[in-house]
């Protein structure tokens, strides 16, 4: 029931800054999907340390990292965009999405988890 509660607060999330996240340069590229996904990777991240770190518990990591993280990040609107992206013969632009999506999300999970473990040693 909790995991439901905080999925509903993920989505919630998700479609506020989905919605504010708006840039006029970018209006035909998925912006506000490549800052929400990047930010839920750094947020997991951070979790992850956190949980191996024993700074919280089972309990929140599960109800944190699948519940509000789970619904906030989205790889099937990721999936819908690049496609559509790819139907328009956009391919650069796909190509940019594709890696910055997976790049970025890596770095932001590996460079919180990083901050995390400098932060417990200190």
């Amino acid at each position: 029931m909790g995991i439901a509660a905080m999925g509903a607060i993920g989505a919630c999330l998700r479609f506020y800054f989905g919605q504010r996240i708006r840039w006029n340069a970018a209006k035909d590229f998925p912006f506000a999907t490549l800052v929400i996904n990047v930010t839920g990777s750094a947020l997991l991240g951070m979790l992850w340390s956190m949980y191996e770190l024993n700074a919280i518990g089972e309990l929140l990591w599960q109800l944190l990292g699948t519940g509000l993280l789970g619904a906030y990040t989205t790889f099937s609107t990721f999936s819908y965009e690049l496609f559509s992206l790819l139907q328009k013969k956009r391919i650069i632009a796909a190509s940019l999405y594709l890696l910055a999506t997976v790049v970025l999300g890596i770095v932001a999970a590996a460079s919180a988890r990083v901050i995390v473990h400098m932060v417990a040693l200190n």
